[in-house]
């Protein structure tokens, strides 16, 4: 519950990060550029699940000037300038605004092209705590030979860590925030301009989310889910 203060003394059961290391899964569509924020050791597994289309991996160490893959375990491989064409390049530019410096020197590593098939999978360690980005830039002729992407990517942390620095940014200041079990449920009052914020923390998890008039309510009249 976001960008107000709750006149409520409520009991809160606060989300530092995942008990136990887990697996992180994020999907990429087409003209795409998913970030992820991993740690030093983890394993990433790139998979094409459309097939026929470029991807490139790239990477932010903290201490680095620009994107390269310097933080990227891959042997054998030949940093190339950024494919960016047609790609939403904003997150990172925002990565960059501190180093006063644009993506004309960023580099990468093209992991799939235009003959890669369905499924194919790749997978590479990281050498150092870095945000990782996954770019699936738009060809020219996408529309003719029905173009279209989507990968799935799968960070496993090393031993004794977790993923919990990959957690979206909130929507704002935050109020309240509590870490819902499985096969619980709870109730809470939000006012009217507030957003509300669910994080499927551990993934895979199906929840429902029910919002009812809090003035119909006290008088009996609001039941059912608005």
């Amino acid at each position: 519950m976001l960008n107000a203060v709750s006149a409520q003394t409520l009991h809160r059961s606060r989300y530092f990060g995942l008990k136990q290391s887990t697996r992180l899964r994020k999907d990429v569509g087409y003209g795409e550029s998913g970030a992820l924020r991993i740690v030093a050791g983890s394993i990433v597994s790139i998979t094409h699940v459309d097939g026929g289309s470029e991807a490139w991996l790239t990477a932010l160490a903290d201490d680095a000037r620009t994107f390269s893959t310097v933080a990227l375990d891959m042997p054998n491989t030949v940093a190339e300038p950024l494919e960016l064409s047609g790609v939403d390049t904003r997150r990172m530019l925002e990565r960059l605004n501190a180093r006063d410096i644009g993506l004309e020197a960023a580099t990468g590593a093209r992991v799939f092209d235009g003959k890669t098939p369905a499924g194919e999978t790749h997978i590479v360690r990281m050498r150092q705590t870095a945000d990782l980005f996954v770019i699936v830039p738009v060809t020219a002729n996408f529309i003719e030979r029905g173009g279209g992407a989507a990968l799935q990517i799968t960070v496993q942390p090393p031993e004794g860590r977790t993923s919990d620095l990959s957690l979206p940014d909130p929507l704002g200041k935050i109020v309240d925030e509590w870490r819902i079990d499985r096969g619980t449920a709870k109730a809470y009052d939000v006012k009217k301009g507030q957003f509300v914020q669910i994080i499927d923390i551990d993934g895979q998890q199906c929840s429902d989310f029910m919002a009812m008039r809090a003035s119909a309510l006290d008088d009996g009249i609001e039941r059912y889910i608005d």
